[in-house]
């Protein structure tokens, strides 16, 4: 048995200057003649938990219950989008007097309360007085089986409004916002309401907005970890009549975070958080004649603004911007394009918090045309999952497309601190399983136990197994087991990986060989 002791390495995985691949996009609505419709960009209608579970929502002109029209669909894949389950109808009939309230379902949004609860949000019509309510239902399992949420606490609006936004901070705080008419002013306002124990009980926690502005908007949310709310949306000031993107809190205040800048219009604002009040905003902003696509962040929670940022600058129409926020100082952002004579999915990104952005990468090239895009992350920030509205099969589809965030990896070592460890795999090539062994001397951290994790790389640098939360005892041997699978059971073709081990500031990589 072969045991290697080194003292301290460097940091072996490099992860400025990412290189991302994108698979090829597949359909995850049924093409089947019927239209399938996302939500607008500033809902948020794909969501990941931290099982790396994919959820996604739309509405569709189908249901399998005779009382129900327009459908609201559900689907998920557990694997990283490489298999879906089936697609499934959770907006089932809910009958007041003999009169179907959910009779036409449409604008989903969603978000997830860990562990495991799925919390979707709809505007649904009666099927007598075409009068419109919000409806919650929720999934207590992971999807699997659906509640109708509200009981009598859904919200009524007449006119519809069918333009929701719902977000989380992933633990207990969930905050909506729809914009409805309101009768007294004769006019949209924008309207909140806010749960603090995962959606459990609603209230009225988050305020009216649009006050000092008439035609508001479709609101977009975030909220971080003290649940405070934030929201965004297009207006038009009521004193001058001068389209601007307005911000506010969910606790009540607005400001107008991008003014009239002398030309043009704005619209589609969407608003993240990191959850410890740094907001990050994209609109698109057709000061410079087309739209193009506008950025600005907030350092604390939204008191001050940076300067406007223009991302694109195309022969087309840049619209629909959506943005998901990665590893420190990594932003990632799609928007829909005309530059090439039809609508289509474009993307950058930043590695710097916004100061510089890549080039712009087009994701789609078919003769349909795509809308309504939206990204998501997985929780190990090492996949991106696209969704979007698509015409190619002759009506609108929902597609999918995933992008892998590779890093540099290498076998290295450089001598630094006294602190050593013993590291090995044995056996080294292997078939079937190995095990990877280690231990680490005491003077490494403080305390008798400490945590470390053991991440597998592939040779492309691709995430492919995490062991996480590991407990190093001291200087005694602890193993795991190998069975060359992924974090989805799936088996891992014969190849080159990277065994990463990290313990406080210990670092160490070693190279294993998988044989079939």
């Amino acid at each position: 048995m072969r045991i290697r002791v080194l003292t301290l390495v460097g940091i072996l995985v490099v992860v400025s200057n990412a290189q991302i691949i994108w698979d090829t996009e597949i359909p995850i609505s049924p093409v089947d003649g019927i239209p399938s419709y996302l939500s607008s960009n500033n809902a948020r209608i794909i969501a990941v938990g931290q099982d790396r579970k994919i959820h996604v929502v739309w509405d569709e002109g189908r249901s399998p219950y005779p009382d129900v029209y327009w459908g609201v669909w559900y689907r998920s894949s557990e694997d990283g989008g490489n298999s879906w389950a089936p697609e499934t109808c959770i907006s089932f009939p809910l009958y007041y007097q003999n009169v179907v309230l959910d009779y036409a379902n449409e604008s989903p949004t969603i978000a997830m309360i860990e562990p495991g609860k799925v919390n979707v949000l709809w505007d649904g019509y009666d099927e007598t007085y075409l009068y419109e309510f919000v409806f919650y239902f929720y999934s207590p399992d992971n999807g699997h089986t659906w509640e109708f949420g509200m009981n009598d606490q859904y919200w009524a609006s007449d006119p519809p409004s069918g333009f929701n936004s719902l977000c989380s901070d992933g633990t207990n705080y969930l905050l909506f916002y729809d914009m409805q008419f309101v009768p007294q002013f004769l006019e949209y306002r924008l309207l909140g309401m806010a749960s603090t124990d995962g959606g459990a009980s609603w209230g009225g926690s988050a305020n009216w907005h649009g006050s000092s502005t008439t035609g508001d908007g479709i609101p977009c949310t975030a909220c971080d970890s003290n649940d405070t709310g934030y929201l965004v949306w297009p207006a038009v000031v009521t004193s001058n009549h001068l389209p601007v993107i307005m911000f506010g809190y969910a606790s009540g205040g607005e400001s107008q975070v991008v003014p009239y800048p002398g030309s043009g219009s704005r619209g589609d604002p969407f608003i993240e958080s990191n959850l410890v009040g740094k907001l990050y905003l994209v609109w698109h902003d057709s000061r410079d004649g087309n739209s193009e696509i506008y950025f600005k962040k907030s350092t604390d929670g939204g008191t001050t603004w940076s300067t406007d940022q223009r991302l694109t600058n195309a022969s087309g129409n840049s619209t629909e911007p959506a943005i998901v926020l990665g590893g420190p100082g990594k932003i990632y952002l799609v928007w829909i394009d005309t530059r090439d004579g039809n609508s289509e999915v474009y993307f950058k990104y930043s590695e710097d918090d916004g100061t510089t952005w890549s080039q712009d990468i087009r994701l789609t090239n078919d003769p349909g045309a795509c809308s309504h895009t939206h990204i998501a992350i997985s929780p190990d920030k090492q996949y991106l999952y696209v969704i979007w509205n698509d015409t190619r099969d002759g009506q609108e589809e929902v597609y999918f497309k995933r992008g892998t965030i590779l890093i540099g990896i290498s076998e290295s070592s450089e001598r630094g601190k006294e602190n050593t460890t013993c590291f090995n795999i044995i056996p080294n090539p292997f078939h079937v399983k190995t095990e990877i062994r280690w231990h680490t001397s005491e003077r490494v951290g403080s305390g008798e136990k400490r945590v470390a994790s053991i991440k597998i790389y592939d040779a492309r640098g691709r995430l492919v197994r995490d062991f996480s939360r590991l407990t190093v005892n001291g200087s005694r041997f602890t193993v795991i087991t190998w069975d060359g699978s992924d974090d989805f059971g799936h088996q891992l073709p014969a190849g080159v990986y990277f065994v990463q081990f990290e313990a406080e500031d210990y670092k160490q990589t070693e190279k294993v060989i998988l044989l079939r």
